[in-house]
């Protein structure tokens, strides 16, 4: 049902420099994560999806 339950989108965001490529193969992803999240597209599904944004302490 919309509007119903809670769900929570796990992920890693940031920025690849040399220190992070050095400590994490997670690199890249972090990028492609961070330009999805930033992304209209991304804003335009959340808001006609009735989502609503809310922290882990606002649950």
């Amino acid at each position: 049902k919309k509007g119903s339950g809670t769900l929570e989108l796990m992920c890693h965001p940031g920025y690849c420099d040399e220190t992070l490529a050095a400590a994490s193969s997670y690199c890249r992803e972090r990028e492609e994560e961070l330009h999805i999240l930033m992304s209209p597209e991304f804003k335009d599904m959340l808001q006609g999806s009735g989502a609503r944004l809310a922290t882990y302490v606002g649950l």
